[in-house]
């Protein structure tokens, strides 16, 4: 006796599923900007080994002439001073200081851009790192090593010293929690579509499967209207 009815609610009962889910998306989609905030924890894990952009080692038999004046960082993994986070770079070598000092810009954004990537896991919304950007924000320090090598003579190559600050940090939080926010309202919005779907096919199936009996209001009216037309 019941088998009808079951058969009838079955669709109406997977709409008000699927509307449940896509209620409960839309609610954490608003609570996202809070809740998804990495914590320290995860934001250390994230810097822990970035990807790093290095030139190559001076060639074999040469000698680093200034090798005693080159700071600290210089082939050192990247650390944490404070709440600072720096990155050694390294240019390609070079003829000329000024070239080896182009080539090590070029190495300095190629960086900050690498890192930031891997740190917000895609590359939208970081416009604002450019190559001035990264000058004037980002670089902390610079030196120039001389080299001489009995093959090639007198070369140059530049080390940066990248410092990314919290204000940096900030920027890149705020690019993650937008991107995954617009994620999480197009799964909301693929799902408000299907719940749209599913109540137009139930209702579609059911005047079919259970059309409306004689006697109702709009099937009089549909009988009156043939016949009238059936005068005519």
């Amino acid at each position: 006796m019941n088998r009808p009815t079951d058969r009838r609610s079955w669709p109406i009962v997977a709409a008000v599923l699927l509307f449940a889910v896509s209620t409960r998306a839309t609610s954490r989609s608003a609570s996202g900007l809070a809740a998804d905030k990495p914590t320290a924890d995860q934001e250390s894990a994230e810097r822990a080994e970035p990807p790093r952009s290095r030139g190559p080692a001076p060639p074999s038999g040469a000698t680093i002439v200034n090798e005693g004046q080159r700071p600290g960082w210089i082939g050192r993994r990247p650390y944490r001073e404070g709440r600072n986070f720096y990155i050694w770079v390294s240019g390609q070598m070079a003829s000329t200081k000024n070239k080896a000092r182009r080539l090590l810009d070029d190495a300095m954004h190629d960086q900050a851009v690498r890192y930031a990537q891997s740190y917000v896991n895609h590359g939208r919304g970081l416009e604002f790192i450019t190559p001035d950007y990264v000058t004037a924000m980002l670089e902390a320090e610079t030196f120039v090593d001389e080299i001489q090598s009995p093959t090639f003579g007198t070369m140059y190559q530049a080390h940066g010293l990248l410092r990314m600050r919290p204000e940096f940090f900030s920027k890149l939080d705020k690019v993650k929690r937008e991107a995954e926010q617009g994620e999480r309202v197009l799964f909301t919005s693929m799902l408000s579509g299907g719940v749209v779907v599913v109540m137009a096919g139930a209702a579609f199936w059911l005047t079919r499967r259970y059309p409306a009996p004689t006697g109702t209001p709009w099937s009089s009216t549909h009988q009156v209207v043939e016949h009238r037309g059936g005068q005519a």
